[in-house]
């Protein structure tokens, strides 16, 4: 399955004070000076591992800064130059802390009790046209109904319960996410040899720490093993 469009960097963003509207910064992800920056994108930086190159940076979110007051949202691309299926899941992602404090990368589907399966919040429909780019990428089987023009990874694809049932209530309360959230997020699948992830994954709101890394261990999706890991430096200002 094979679709590929680009996101456009933006600039920086700000959020207005509720009270007194004053502006204030919003928290933002720089590269650390020992981070390999990515041409031409000032607010990214790579790593690669294993044949696998990802990029990752905190771009001004293209829509409503409302998203910043509750989480942070991350740009990601992901270039599989290795010789193994990639296995994409949220719990193989985070940004951590000098301290060891972790900020998950958010499911933000809701989970559907009586069959155990996600489902787009609602109201939004089904994704019949993600706004995210890919080359070579196999939806997770459970999450071809949300994404019907995906072809669905035909082999098995392990479900991290634990981590849905920790996390998967993040969005109960509150505005987000929206449909532009949606479109754009990279969902749970296999990405396979020569293939390419573009998007965004949200975690938690970054706060009260001076630095955090990007991690990801590499996971083949059929052995399950580690091949590699990945570790981005930022800054938080």
């Amino acid at each position: 399955m094979e679709r590929f469009g680009g996101l456009r960097a933006l600039g920086a963003v700000l959020i207005m004070m509720s009270a007194g509207c004053q502006p204030v910064p919003v928290p933002r992800l720089t590269p650390a000076p020992a981070a390999e920056r990515v041409p031409g994108e000032p607010g990214a930086a790579r790593a690669e591992a294993g044949g696998v190159r990802i990029a990752a940076g905190a771009e001004a979110w293209p829509g409503s800064d409302t998203i910043h007051r509750e989480l942070t949202p991350v740009r990601v691309s992901i270039d599989n130059r290795s010789a193994q299926p990639l296995r994409i899941r949220y719990a193989e992602f985070a940004l951590v802390s000098p301290s060891g404090e972790r900020f998950a990368a958010l499911p933000f589907y809701r989970k559907e009790s009586q069959v155990n399966v996600p489902a787009v919040p609602a109201p939004y429909p089904p994704i019949a046209d993600p706004a995210f780019g890919y080359t070579n990428f196999y939806v997770a089987p459970r999450y071809h109904s949300m994404y019907p023009g995906l072809q669905p990874y035909p082999g098995p694809f392990e479900y991290d319960s634990s981590y849905y049932d920790t996390y998967g209530d993040y969005w109960k309360e509150g505005a987000l996410p929206t449909g532009r959230m949606i479109d754009r997020a990279l969902p749970e699948g296999v990405l396979e040899p020569n293939g390419r992830l573009d998007g965004w994954l949200y975690f938690e709101k970054v706060r009260d720490v001076p630095k955090v890394t990007f991690r990801t261990d590499l996971v083949n999706a059929e052995t399950r093993r580690i091949f590699g890991e990945i570790r981005i430096p930022f800054t938080v200002r």
